[in-house]
């Protein structure tokens, strides 16, 4: 399965994509960045597939600083799905 993108959200630039089992559990995930979050250093958040749809549960988040880059202006997430 490819993954699918859906377009931009309010001025803090949110992108959303299924990413197609990337923690190859059987079910996909859904990934939602928001580049221009924390004055631009941006944000991405991670939530799990399950049977049901998606879930909040076993769910996680992580900015520029969690990869050891600088925050300043990063725009973190702004790539997702190119």
């Amino acid at each position: 399965m490819a993954a699918a993108r859906f377009g931009t959200g309010t001025g803090d630039g949110r992108l959303a994509e299924v990413q197609p089992d990337s923690d190859r559990d059987g079910r996909a995930e859904l990934v939602t960045t928001a580049p221009y979050e924390n004055d631009s250093a941006g944000f991405a958040w991670v939530l799990d597939g399950a049977a049901s749809g998606v879930t909040t549960n076993g769910s996680w988040s992580f900015g520029a600083a969690a990869l050891g880059a600088s925050q300043d202006n990063a725009c973190f997430g702004s790539l997702l799905g190119k």
